[in-house]
């Protein structure tokens, strides 16, 4: 056969690889994307022009202003992106390096001075956030007892801002600030129900995080950017139940999980990259792609449980119980090998307050679920403890243990994990939760000790 032949041919097998490629996914419906994250390190400088300035064109031309103009315009181009191919994208947010960094003089925190200057620079942020549209930033950790401190004020300042706390193993004057901070948050909003920080859900914005920590997780509250990076980048994280749950159906238990599970999700995943690149690429400003998180992340729809799609399996007739770390580890071994970009926690998410069979699980009389479960659990899968009610009177000193045995697991294993608990100001171990909200299920109140 002619040369002329095998050029058409492979001309040919290209051109259909590239028209497969593009064809709607099998699983297209069964997913969502829940965040687009932008990320971007601020600079003190950043805000001197603005802080400065005697016109409002000096104003429009700070640093810090081109910088989330840029994020926005990256953030809508991505939504495009995925929306022309039939993805539903639920969420736009940006993340930025510690606020430590650019928000506040962490070495005054706490004087009239310091708190002035980090009132007027979260005000201008906030205020450039509602200019394009952009309801989620989080602000990155807190790096020490004094910025732990500034927690409460941030999340207090804008329903948009949303921090973390990094604690190292074993560091008992961090944990303690951080619980302080958890419990100081459940009490904002008090007298006041039509306030977003009501009930205790307040927390729902701040997190302690194990310092080992990756940057670029895409999910808040513990989303932020490295400290040395350059220029804009995001990542994705998606919410997926559902897909969990089909792809888990067509396993015959853990002997072939592995094979299935990474096939199917890759599957499922390779698109969301093919248009993440193409965004990038196309962007009139230097753009990194960063990567997707794998994470398995429940929705409240129906069959969006990933409890539930785990009990699918013949090992694990009731989750927490037997055989559910051997799927669990099965399960992150996998997500964590895929052949595609990866970045952040690529592991369980297991959110009581999110999840329908957790609720469920831990509502039963006597309850199936424990806090020490769930610990157990994120040994060999992440994410950690997340969304957790919790006695509104519950002490510090038991919130800050509860903190030091997440940093502790991850410090030993080197994973990224966090604790999002909810103090629930009026209630007590085994009452149950008053959620009147489209985002949160409800369950009983887990006890601590």
């Amino acid at each position: 056969m002619s040369f002329f032949y095998f050029f058409i041919l492979g001309f040919s097998l290209i051109a259909m690889s590239k028209e497969i490629d593009s064809l709607p996914c099998m699983y297209q419906n069964l997913f969502k994307v829940r965040t687009v994250t932008a990320f971007i390190r601020f600079e003190d400088s950043d805000f001197q022009i603005t802080e400065n300035a005697t016109n409002n064109d000096d104003k429009k031309e700070s640093a810090f202003r081109q910088k989330l103009k840029e994020c926005f315009h990256l953030l809508k181009s991505a939504q495009k992106g995925f929306a022309d191919e039939g993805y539903e994208v639920q969420t736009l947010r940006i993340a930025t390096n510690s606020f430590g960094e650019w928000a506040c003089d962490a070495s005054s925190a706490g004087s009239s001075s310091s708190d002035m200057v980090l009132k007027n620079r979260l005000a201008m942020l906030d205020q450039c956030l509602d200019d394009y549209d952009v309801n989620f930033c989080a602000l990155g950790p807190a790096r020490n007892v004094q910025e732990i401190g500034l927690c409460p004020a941030i999340v207090e300042a804008s329903p948009r801002f949303s921090c973390s706390a990094n604690i190292d193993a074993c560091d008992v004057q961090s944990a303690t600030a951080a619980a302080n901070a958890i419990l100081k948050i459940s009490t904002l909003g008090e007298g006041d129900p039509q306030s977003s920080l009501a009930g205790g859900i307040g927390n729902f914005r701040f997190c302690a995080a194990a310092s080992c920590c990756v940057p670029f997780i895409p999910f808040f509250p513990a989303a932020k950017c490295d400290s040395n990076a350059s220029g804009i980048s995001f990542a994705l994280g998606l919410e997926n139940g559902s897909l969990a749950r089909e792809i888990l159906s067509k396993c015959n238990g853990l002997e072939d999980l592995k094979h299935v599970l990474k096939q199917e999700f890759t599957n499922a995943l390779s698109p969301l990259e093919r248009i993440s690149k193409e965004v990038a690429s196309k962007s009139s400003f230097p753009v990194k792609y960063l990567g997707i998180d794998s994470s398995f992340n429940p929705s409240l729809e129906d069959e969006g449980s990933i409890a539930a799609a785990i009990e699918q399996l013949k090992e694990v007739p009731c989750f927490g119980g037997v055989g559910t770390l051997a799927a669990a580890a099965a399960i992150t071994t996998t997500i964590q090998s895929l052949p595609i970009k990866l970045i952040g926690y690529c592991g369980l998410m297991l959110p009581v307050l999110e999840d329908q069979r957790l609720s469920e699980l831990a509502s039963e009389t006597p309850s199936k679920l424990k806090i020490s479960q769930l610990l157990n659990i994120s040994s060999v899968c992440g994410v950690g403890i997340d969304t957790v009610p919790i006695p509104g009177k519950c002490s510090a000193d038991s919130i800050s243990s509860l903190i030091l045995d997440m940093s502790g697991l991850a410090a030993r294993w080197d994973k990224s994990l966090s604790c999002r608990v909810f103090p629930l100001p009026g209630e007590d171990t085994g009452s149950f939760t008053k959620f009147d909200s489209p985002y949160l299920c409800n369950s009983r109140v887990f006890d601590v000790s």
